[in-house]
């Protein structure tokens, strides 16, 4: 993902071989946030009309999962993905928060990246976001 405004190394915390994975937003359903721990899942019900990047219901309950400290899961590909929302809304200056993105290294291995508020001027930002997902 790109990050602009954002200087690495970020803060990172790796999980030991087989140690459990935190509880994490896996991704987005039809209406619900996904949050998965382990095999476990459970959706949490948004008001899902309109775009998911101007969708108010969307970015409460994801500020909330953030303020109570759950990762976003890594998911490149998936253009509205809930990290790609986060990351976006920094950009915009609608979020003015850090959060946690979870990776996966193996299938018995994770990593917690802390994405801090992009600055201008840091790596070339001027603070202007462009359109979502691009």
């Amino acid at each position: 993902m790109l990050l602009p405004g954002r200087r690495p190394p970020f803060d990172v915390r790796i999980g030991g071989p087989r140690a459990p994975a935190p509880l994490s937003v896996s991704h987005l359903a039809p209406g619900g946030i996904v949050l998965a721990q382990g095999l476990a899942r459970q959706t949490v019900p948004f008001d899902d009309r309109g775009p998911r990047c101007d969708n108010p219901a969307l970015f409460d309950a994801l500020r909330k999962l953030n303020a109570d400290g759950v990762p976003f899961q890594f998911q490149p590909h998936a253009v509205d993905a809930p990290a790609r929302l986060m990351a976006w809304w920094q950009e915009t200056g609608r979020l003015s928060a850090r959060f946690s993105e979870i990776a996966w290294l193996s299938p018995e291995q994770w990593r917690i990246t802390i994405i801090p508020v992009p600055v201008r001027g840091v790596l070339g930002w001027d603070g202007e976001a462009g359109a979502f997902g691009g």
